[in-house]
């Protein structure tokens, strides 16, 4: 029996290390690490890890993923669209400014005789 408790004690110890190792690496930014680390956790001790909130941190950190993609995406769509806009604003010929015509020279003097 104390051969089965320490195995127990031993597998909560990992689960609250990886679980733990989570949440600092998620503080710092770091989701991937982050999603790794819980994920580790939630397969040491998977009951334990639905009732820690374990499984609703990989949910949430999958959400901050999904969002940063959907955000780069519009960032990038936004520089396509200003590059395309930039293109055809080069394309467009140059509207000339009319020349001023000269007025034609007055008749000489020597002209009109």
């Amino acid at each position: 029996m104390k051969a089965l408790q320490a195995e127990v004690d031993a597998r909560l110890k990992r689960f609250e290390k990886s679980d733990l190792a989570g949440h600092d690496a998620w503080k710092t930014g770091n989701l991937r690490e982050a999603k790794t680390l819980f994920e580790a956790a939630q397969r040491i001790d998977p009951t334990h890890a639905e009732g820690s909130g374990t499984v609703a941190s990989i949910k949430a950190i999958d959400a901050e993923i999904a969002q940063a993609a959907k955000r780069a995406d519009q960032m990038a769509e936004a520089l396509i669209a200003e590059e395309e806009a930039e293109n055809e604003k080069a394309k467009s010929p140059k509207k000339k400014k009319p020349k001023k015509k000269k007025a034609a020279p007055a008749p000489s003097p020597k002209a009109e005789r």
